[in-house]
């Protein structure tokens, strides 16, 4: 069975991409054909289309997988395909997506219009993947959707970098208590949250120091605003990918989030959250409708509200002052991760979209 794989993004191995591609390589019987830009700006909306449908007629698929973010995409897919069947990596509804960037409101006439258009697109499909059950239960009913057309994939993580480490914790024979986070200053993320945390950390608990990376200018300013109000804070611009878990790992506590309090914030789980779970590493996430999925607070990670910097403050205060606990909250963080979240995990729920899409 020939399977094309079509990744039109500017990160064609966001750790999304690499997951499912891995995934579906493996499947037995499975002849990956792969589809990806070379070009990272919009040359790639004229390269990848071309390349669909070259692929189309010489190599002639038995089913195509579209990866995320591969919205654009869709239309032409779902043109050149003919019968063969389409499977759709979803990951985040569009109508949804384009909200939480300030572009449309699902509830205005355009964003009514958009999802009605969108539904119809996805009705195409074979399969519809998302990331959580809670996602794909989301966008089901917002396109008026069978849940049953829905898969639930997790993203997982680069396994291979991601692991525990006996180095971990070295940092609680030190005065320091060290909390890692890294992202960008967009409201899923709910940095300013995390400032406010320190700031009142600062004040009260003046050992624990904050390492935060990512948010470039923007970031930068918001720590700078935060450092002057007290916050003990240690800015970075960036952490390349591969240094990410030598942070988590030499750190005391994570922070995974998602804490926003966004629309979208109460249906993920965050990516570096799977990351911080394969470390063992103790992670700290924001509460939302996808803690059925084994989440328990003290047990294997620690829960707070989100949009809440009083209680992320509280909760950090507590970490702090029980290092002797957080050790075995990461090793059953990472237990966590290898029953729900693991690449074996994943490849058992894709050999068996695989095999209903080739029946």
């Amino acid at each position: 069975m020939k399977i094309a794989v079509i990744t039109c993004y500017d990160q064609v191995n966001y750790v999304r991409a690499q997951t499912l591609r891995a995934a579906i390589a493996a499947c037995p019987g499975v002849e990956m054909i792969t589809v990806r830009n070379t070009r990272r700006g919009y040359l790639r909306y004229l390269e990848v289309p071309l390349k669909i449908i070259v692929t189309r007629i010489l190599k002639r698929p038995d089913a195509y997988v579209i990866i995320f973010r591969g919205y654009e995409m869709l239309p032409l897919t779902l043109l050149v395909k003919g019968r063969k069947p389409l499977i759709f990596d979803e990951y985040v509804n569009a109508a949804e997506y384009l909200e939480e960037h300030g572009v449309l409101k699902l509830d205005s006439r355009f964003g009514r219009v958009f999802a009605w258009w969108y539904a119809l697109l996805l009705k195409r499909c074979r399969f519809i993947l998302a990331d959580t059950e809670a996602h794909a239960a989301y966008s089901a009913q917002i396109c008026n959707l069978p849940l049953q057309q829905y898969r639930s994939v997790p993203v997982g993580t680069v396994e291979a970098l991601f692991r525990p480490d006996a180095a971990k914790h070295l940092s609680a024979k030190n005065k320091v208590f060290r909390v890692f986070y890294y992202g960008q200053m967009i409201p899923l993320q709910g940095m300013a949250y995390i400032l406010d945390a320190a700031v009142q950390l600062g004040a009260t608990h003046p050992h624990i120091e904050f390492i935060i990376s990512g948010g470039k200018q923007k970031g930068a300013e918001a720590v700078a605003t935060a450092q002057k109000r007290g916050a003990h804070i240690t800015f970075r611009e960036w952490t390349p990918f591969d240094k990410i878990p030598e942070a988590a790992i030499t750190a005391d506590l994570t922070l995974g989030g998602p804490f926003g309090n966004t629309r979208q914030g109460q249906l993920v789980i965050a990516t570096k959250t799977f990351q911080f779970l394969a470390c063992a590493a103790p992670v700290v996430i924001g509460r939302n409708r996808v803690m059925s999925e084994g989440f328990v607070d003290k047990k294997n990670c620690l829960v707070v509200p989100q949009g809440d910097a009083m209680a992320l403050a509280h909760t950090i205060a507590w970490a702090s002052e029980h290092p002797s606990e957080l050790p075995a909250i990461g090793k059953a963080g990472r237990k966590l991760y290898e029953a729900h979240f693991s690449q074996a995990t994943i490849q058992r729920i894709v050999e068996a979209m695989v095999e209903e899409v080739r029946v």
